[in-house]
Formats: C-alpha cells, structure tokens, sequence
C-alpha cells in the first residue's frame, strides 16, 4: 500500500484562515460607522472625504454593506494564503509539490537528499543537483518526522556544505555563460529582486552550478 502524508496547512489552520479574517472583516465592517465618527474628532483625517460621507450617511446600510466588503476581503485574503502556500503529498515512492499554479512530482529513486535551509525546502538527486527548492513555514521536526517515515534521505543540514566557496566575478573557474549569470544574480540580489534572483539560480541548476546566499554574497558549487 502507498501510505501518503501530507505537509502543509493542517486542519486547523485552514479552518483559522477560513474564519477568522471573514469574522475581522465583518466586524469591522459593521462597526464601520463608530470608525468614522472617532476619526472625524482626530486632528488629521485620512481619507476625509470618504469619512465625512461615512459619518454623515444612514448608519445601518453603511454597516451592512461594510460588513459585506469586510467579508469579501477575507475571503480573498484566504485564497491567497491557500494559494501561495507549499503542499506537499510525501507517499512511499514519490513526491508531489504543489504552490500557486506550479506542480511538481519527483521520484523516491531519483532522491540522495532532502533538508531545510533558510526555511526553504530542498530536494537533491543523485548527481547532487537541485531537483526542488521553495519557501516554507513547516516546522523542522514535523517535515523530518513525515520524510524519515517513508524512508526518505531526511539531512539536518546540506551535506554538500563544504563545496561551496564564495564567488568573485575574477572567479575563472566557470565558463563566460555561468558567470554572466552569476553577475546578473548578483545585481538582482542587491536590487532585492527575488523573482529574478529565483530564476537566475534556476538557470544555473540546470547547467550544473548550485547557488546559495549568504548576505546577499553568492556561494556556488558544481554538480557531480
């Protein structure tokens, strides 16, 4: 039997999400009114206009459709946090990875690895390349229970610490492509460009070199 365990939002968690940013939407919807009225005694008003006409307009409608809003809002709050947040289906011969509209599914073969680092998870094959990275808040021990469980590779730490050295743009170890790439990434991390930097280092994945950061300084090692 292919026993399955999955990683992400627990029950709980869903149902918080579920509720409560409708429950702080609504009520702050209704009370909307009273809202308006303290700020409309404050010496600078935010938004005077719309509090002025607020204040001054039919109390209860105001607060039905605020509370209407404030209940839509959280809805939509909700979506995002489920839509942005790391599903993981660990079963007894695969993997299965699913974020926003990204899907991926990996072998149990194809695995030597699997740590956090950074609060990213992290799967390596078998030549020591990246086979996965991506942000999570799954607590340590819980991922290390769930992977050990179904015997993956489960590592404290990136087992392949030691290769890595810091990379210099005099670096000539690295052909004009790889370090073409390395300087754009560098120029990404200091403009705090994350979607760039991510897809810079997945260039880099596929043509052997695996980054990681340390205070926006890149250090590199090569594949197996």
């Amino acid at each position: 039997m292919n026993r399955e365990t999955i990683l992400g939002l627990t029950k709980m968690e869903k149902a918080a999400f579920f509720i409560l940013p409708m429950l702080i939407g609504a009520v702050l919807g209704w009370f909307i009114p009273n809202i308006a009225d303290l700020l409309l005694k404050s010496p600078i008003i935010p938004f005077e206009k719309l509090v002025v006409y607020i204040a001054n307009t039919d109390n209860f409608w105001i607060s039905v459709i605020a509370m209407v809003l404030g209940i839509i809002i959280g809805l939509i709050f909700t979506g995002i946090v489920f839509h942005e947040t790391l599903n993981i289906k660990i079963r007894d011969n695969e993997l299965s990875f699913q974020i926003k509209d990204q899907k991926m599914t990996i072998s149990k073969k194809d695995v030597s690895a699997i740590f956090l680092e950074n609060k990213s998870l992290i799967v390596l094959g078998l030549t020591s390349k990246e086979l996965y990275r991506e942000h999570t808040d799954i607590n340590i021990s819980k991922a290390q229970e769930a992977f050990t469980s179904h015997g993956y590779p489960w590592k404290m730490k990136d087992p392949y610490t030691a290769e890595y050295r810091k990379w210099e743009l005099d670096d000539a170890n690295f052909p004009k492509e790889i370090t073409n790439i390395l300087y754009a990434r560098r120029i990404a991390l200091r403009e705090d460009n994350k979607k760039d930097a991510k897809h810079l280092r997945e260039d880099l994945n596929e043509l052997g070199v695996v980054v990681r950061d340390r205070d926006r300084q890149q250090h590199v090692r090569r594949v197996n």
